[in-house]
This record gives structure tokens, sequence and C-alpha cells, in this order.
């Protein structure tokens, strides 16, 4: 007779898959290669040195060091890790739950299309950016799968994706930071 819970096997293949694609984003994102939010910048240069100064000796701004180590794309890299690790519980009715409620009219419908239009001239300008989060999502939806088909819950399922992502992208940020240190 089978007890009520039986051994279940964690899919290692695809989480180190996973961990190995936040590995290599958080090495990109903190790297020189990687987008800057000029933006970002703009708003540095117009905060009062008197507060943002680390000491009156010293040139760099505290936002200054904030946006040359790429931090503000760490800072949403999480949201994003715990958004999609959210969206990843229960992806179908999630999708269908969004769409409808969302097309319900005609002028709805359209600004959805002319939002799509201007996501993919996003996606086509930061090209390199958009592949990793495209392998991130596939590396995410496999683990997924993974996680369910080995009789995970749905609550155990996030809570996995979600320390696999964020040890990952804190292993790539960190090992570049160590890199940068000794070579």
């Amino acid at each position: 007779m089978k007890t009520a819970r039986a051994k279940r096997q964690l899919p290692l293949m695809s989480l180190f898959l996973l961990l190995v694609t936040y590995i290599s984003f958080g090495w990109y994102l903190i790297g020189p290669d990687a987008p800057r939010s000029r933006w970002l910048e703009r708003v540095c240069s117009l905060l009062n040195p008197h507060i943002a100064f680390y000491s009156p000796s010293q040139e760099m701004l505290y936002c200054q060091h904030f946006i040359q180590s790429n931090w503000f794309a760490v800072v949403l890299t999480v949201i994003w890790i715990f958004l999609s690790s959210l969206a990843f519980r229960s992806p179908l009715t999630s999708i269908i739950r969004i769409i409808s409620r969302t097309f319900h009219s005609d002028t709805v419908a359209f600004l959805a299309i002319f939002m799509f239009a201007a996501m993919g001239a996003i996606i086509l300008f930061w090209l390199h950016v958009f592949l990793f989060i495209i392998t991130i999502l596939a590396t995410e939806a496999l683990a997924r799968i993974d996680i369910q088909l080995a009789g995970y819950g749905v609550g155990e399922a996030f809570w996995m994706l979600l320390c696999v992502c964020m040890a990952g992208l804190a292993m790539g940020v960190s090992a570049h930071y160590l890199y940068g240190l000794y070579y």
C-alpha cells in the first residue's frame, strides 16, 4: 500500500539550468555591456550634492555609483523574479483571467495592439537583453513543468523557483564583483 506522501525527486537538471541562466544574467547585468538608465543619470545630476556625496572630498555621488554599477537593473530583476515565479504558479488560469478582464471593448483591444507593437519595437531595439529574458522564461517554464511532474504543490513550486532564481542572480552578481577584484 502506498503512503500518502510518496518520495519525490527534485528535478535537478532543470533547476540547474535555471540557476546557470540566472548566474549568466546576473554577470551580464553588472558588466559594462549592460544597458544603463540615462534618465537616472539626469535625475542624479539634479540631486543636491550635499546630500548625495559619500563625503565632501569624494566626487562620486551615491546615485552615480548606483547607476554605474547598474544596481537599478538588479532591483528590477529581483522584482521580475518574484513576478515571474508568481506567474508560473498557475500560468494558464492567470493568462485566461487577464485576457477575459482586459478585452471587453474595441478601444481596449486597439490600445493593447498598439502597446504590443511598441513592445515589439523595444524588443527589437534591445534584442541582446531580450534574448536573456526569453532564455530565462524558457528555463523557468521547463523547471516549473518538471517540478509539477515530480508531484510538488503550487506553493512548493513557487518557493523553489524563487529561491533558485534569487540564488542564481546573487551568484552571478557576486562572481562578477569577485572577478573584478582579483583580475
